[in-house]
């Protein structure tokens, strides 16, 4: 699907683009979608509505790769990102390659496997997406924090279903990564609060 607006309807300085803003362009159904196909479609729709002053997308690689293709015979369209994805973006930059989140990542899904229906089931590890994750970090990251502090202050409520050696055992990895944590945390604490302020919340 294709939204827009024009220019003269974009809201006043100071105001964000809301989804109500805009309206519905071309429904374009596909059963694959690849670069070539997007520069089609855009082409297609720029010669009912004009050539666009700008294009936002999330940056999947055929909007990305089409809109670039688009942009070689229209040099005046921009290619903008919405804040979400430019903001996971950023967050994947910094984490992809790190040895360290790699071997979190790794520490986390043996965790989850090693726990899930037992009774440690309560401080099982949140489900990794395979799709978007760095758009979902928040609960990974306050699962690590949160499961950090159980360790640290055995709260009894905790006590009452495992014993401090099962904590230790399955869980006294994290302890580990008690300083990478409180840094991606604060950088995804970071992004989320930028998204916030572009987003006018």
């Amino acid at each position: 699907m294709i939204a827009g607006l024009r220019l003269r309807d974009l809201p006043p300085s100071g105001q964000c683009l809301e989804l109500k803003h805009l309206q519905p362009l071309a429904i374009l159904p596909v059963e694959q979608s690849h670069q070539k196909l997007v520069q089609q479609q855009l082409e297609g729709l720029a010669a009912q509505t004009g050539t666009p002053r700008a294009i936002v997308s999330d940056e999947g690689s055929d909007l990305r790769g089409g809109i670039q293709r688009f942009q070689e015979t229209h040099p005046e369209t921009a290619q903008l990102s919405d804040i979400a994805h430019f903001g996971a973006r950023r967050l994947k930059r910094r984490l992809e390659k790190n040895a360290r989140w790699q071997a979190f990542v790794h520490q986390v899904g043996q965790t989850k496997f090693e726990t899930a229906q037992t009774e440690l089931g309560l401080l099982t590890p949140p489900r990794q997406r395979s799709k978007a994750r760095f758009l979902n970090l928040e609960g990974l990251l306050s699962w690590g924090t949160n499961t950090l502090a159980v360790l640290d202050q055995r709260p009894a409520a905790v006590l009452q279903y495992v014993t401090v050696e099962r904590l230790e055992v399955k869980l006294g990895w994290l302890r580990e990564f008690r300083v990478e944590l409180r840094e991606w945390s604060e950088w995804q604490a970071l992004t989320k609060a930028a998204m916030a302020r572009v987003r006018g919340d």
